[in-house]
């Protein structure tokens, strides 16, 4: 047992870095995406070079991979908190693909996947928070960040801050912030005058 979640933690992590948006630019005649636009191998760079609807393949991709990854988690145990562990496995997988040096996207679609898979109740208030966002900023990585500031507040909010999937959403949106740092200081440049 305690063999089979070790394996199924492990398979969690190479999932998550599995490299969609590199793999995509990389068959679309990109080399390698991240000499290009902003660096990042996420859905934004590669529809920056490619395409806007670049973005809908390589998000749907990437939102699905840890969709059906927890999905068939859930299938085998009912165990919140395992659900938890598998996502930041995926999670971090995104974030610090070992197929890219320990490099990779910014988690938002992965992010996305996990929030349908084990919260699908609350996965429309977020998303509402995120349109409002973007329409706001206009940005998707600000729209991303506010989505993932909101997300802990709605989970804590219904689950109470105790909860496993509360602690995952904090969890969730400490990375989002982190990864989309520069994002933030160049937003708050604009913004200074």
């Amino acid at each position: 047992m305690i063999l089979s979640n070790i394996i199924t933690v492990i398979g969690a992590y190479l999932v998550g870095s599995i490299p969609t948006g590199y793999l995509i630019a990389k068959w679309a005649g990109i080399a390698d995406i991240r000499n290009h636009g902003s660096g990042n191998i996420g859905a934004t760079n590669v529809a920056r070079m490619l395409g806007i609807h670049f973005f809908f393949v390589v998000f749907f991709i990437d939102a699905c991979k840890a969709y059906l990854y927890l999905r068939f988690v859930q299938s085998m145990t009912h165990h919140a908190r395992f659900h938890a562990l598998i996502a930041i496995a995926l999670l971090l997988g995104n974030v610090c693909s070992i197929f890219l040096g320990f490099r990779g996207g910014k988690g938002v679609a992965t992010s996305i996947g996990i929030m349908a898979a084990l919260m699908p109740a609350l996965f429309g208030y977020v998303f509402g928070v995120w349109l409002i966002a973007f329409a706001l900023t206009k940005t998707v990585g600000i729209a991303s960040v506010i989505g993932g500031i909101a997300m802990p507040m709605i989970v804590c909010y219904h689950y109470g801050i105790a909860h496993v999937y509360a602690q995952l959403s904090i969890t969730i949106a400490v990375s989002l912030l982190i990864t989309h740092r520069e994002n933030l200081a160049r937003f708050f440049q604009s913004l200074s005058f």
